[in-house]
């Protein structure tokens, strides 16, 4: 296990010893780098180039995420390629207080094909704990020019055989045979082969053939009796962790009833048994 044995893995929080720096050992930390050495990061020099603004504060996020690396005295840094700038700050703080080298190892990003990544800040993440038809759903709601980077960096498949799908996904106006098994490979990998066969299984009766007969039930209670708001509606089934985030989606048109867009916020809902939800493209409810 992970978290036993002679030498486990322990999670640590940065603000334990961020928070009690003082000013002068802020500024100490802050004296290892020159004005010319932050400007060479990538991403300074495109924000020059566009005449975009570059605090002082975003100099700041470097150095101190590379007086983690001294604090926990590391030895090896993995973390990917966008972090490079940053582990290597780390490596040179290591240096200078702790006279030992750090080594920086990094992984390329999962992206598309230019180069938007897949993760929480463009609103494509995809969790290892997803439910199987979830995971499932949101692989296949991925573009398609991310297929080829995800069997290479997500899944076994020999380079070979990921070279001829690129080849015959290149010559096809619809590579969706190639992204189910994309999807089937990365569910069957973090659940089973069966659990991917049965989400792939969902998938194709849910968005391909819009039958809603088999998606999950929701039993509320008074069902049809008095009308409901819809952003209570969308908290008592757990689609929505706040009313700010039930108005967000719903303002995004991000919610049907019974396949009818509700684009007010302050719609009230008669439910009746059998009526469906969906939110977003994956989450799907029937009523009863």
């Amino acid at each position: 296990m992970l978290f036993d044995g002679p030498n486990p893995v322990r999670i640590l929080y940065n603000a334990d010893w961020l928070n009690k720096l003082s000013l002068v050992e802020i500024l100490t930390i802050a004296g290892h780098f020159t004005l010319q050495q932050m400007l060479e990061r990538d991403l300074y020099q495109e924000r020059l180039k566009s005449n975009e603004d570059v605090s002082l504060r975003e100099f700041m996020y470097p150095l101190l995420q590379g007086y983690d690396s001294v604090a926990m005295q590391v030895d090896l840094e993995l973390g990917g390629s966008d972090q490079m700038f940053n582990m290597l700050a780390g490596r040179k703080l290591v240096k200078s207080y702790l006279n030992k080298e750090k080594y920086v190892m990094t992984v390329p990003l999962l992206t598309d094909s230019k180069g938007t990544k897949i993760g929480k800040t463009e609103g494509n993440v995809i969790g290892l704990t997803d439910a199987p038809h979830e995971l499932f759903s949101k692989i296949m709601a991925l573009g398609d020019d991310a297929i080829i980077n995800c069997f290479i960096l997500l899944t076994d498949k020999p380079e070979a055989e990921i070279s001829e799908m690129k080849k015959q996904i290149a010559g096809s106006t619809n590579p969706m045979t190639f992204k189910k098994l994309l999807a089937w490979e990365i569910t069957a990998q973090l659940n089973n082969p069966t659990q991917a066969t049965q989400a792939q299984d969902y998938f194709e009766k849910t968005f391909q053939s819009h039958d809603l007969s088999h998606v999950e039930e929701f039993k509320i209670s008074n069902l049809s009796a008095n009308p409901i708001a819809i952003l209570e509606l969308l908290m008592q089934a757990k689609t929505a962790a706040s009313k700010s985030e039930a108005r967000r989606l719903v303002e995004q048109n991000a919610v049907e009833v019974d396949q009818t867009v509700v684009d007010i916020v302050n719609t009230n809902v008669t439910l009746k048994s059998g009526m469906t939800l969906r939110v977003g493209k994956k989450k799907f409810l029937r009523f009863t």
